[in-house]
């Protein structure tokens, strides 16, 4: 799995290395609600470079279920602007023993597998359901982790609530999600 993950990322770094640097401007997110361009603003990105992609590690703890015990973890993960692609790799450990998990969102399409001590498959899930919950993933880490991709109106249309509320369906895939507040 790690190999994969680690092809995935070179791959995906390879293809966005070419991809022109731009400030991300007033002009680019003019056509967006008042409130994503505030939010915008707030965040710091506007003046700053366009995002064509993005590392984020964490260092946690995960349970199953709520009786568990902690298993501390590590993840890694990439994300990719261009073509909406989300590379996760988790490490963690149960009793001494190491699990590890590839998630991955690529071509509109999820996969989710996790292995102990790397031999044994304990999840292995794709599909529908999988691709349009990667697909809120990616955009929920749009707007907390990389707001500055909020800008790109040809995958998004958005819609007023309210003043300080706003609505955003993000078509990422043909699969489409709605966030509002």
């Amino acid at each position: 799995m790690k190999m994969r993950y680690k092809k995935e990322v070179l791959e995906a770094l390879e293809r966005t290395k070419g991809i022109k640097t731009e400030i991300l401007t007033e002009d680019d997110i003019i056509h967006l609600p008042r409130a994503v361009q505030q939010y915008i603003r707030y965040t710091g990105a506007s003046g700053k470079e366009k995002v064509t992609n993005f590392r984020v590690e964490f260092d946690g703890r995960i349970r199953s279920k709520p009786e568990d015990s902690w298993m501390p973890l590590r993840s890694v993960q990439y994300n990719f602007v261009d073509k909406p692609t989300r590379l996760f790799y988790i490490t963690a450990r149960k009793m001494g023993i190491p699990a590890g998990g590839l998630h991955l969102y690529k071509d509109e399409k999820a996969i989710m597998k996790i292995k102990i001590a790397g031999l044994f498959t304990v999840v292995d899930a794709s599909g529908k359901e999988m691709d349009q919950g990667e697909t809120v993933t990616v955009f929920n880490d749009m707007c907390f982790m990389a707001p500055a991709t909020l800008h790109q109106g040809h995958r998004l249309s958005t819609g007023n609530l309210r003043e300080i509320s706003v609505m955003v369906s993000s078509a990422l895939s043909e699969l489409s999600t709605i966030a509002g507040s």
